[in-house]
């Protein structure tokens, strides 16, 4: 997926996906791709599934005030 013109919501639901089916690979997927995820839609997945380091390593790096 290193196309320039791919959605940034290929991103994002790839990282879901990883969050219920294969959890190892998720930490990698947004190391990987953090510029083009959306954030707060996946960090809503990491506490449904309790990925609670995926989630605050989201929340460490995201600009906003939440």
């Amino acid at each position: 997926m290193s196309l320039e013109r791919t959605h940034n919501g290929i991103y994002t639901d790839l990282g879901i996906l990883y969050c219920k089916y294969q959890p190892r690979r998720l930490m990698d997927h947004i190391r990987t791709y953090s510029n083009k995820l959306v954030v707060p839609k996946l960090i809503r997945a990491c506490e449904q599934y309790q990925m609670w380091p995926e989630a605050v390593h989201l929340h460490s790096n995201y600009d906003q005030q939440d």
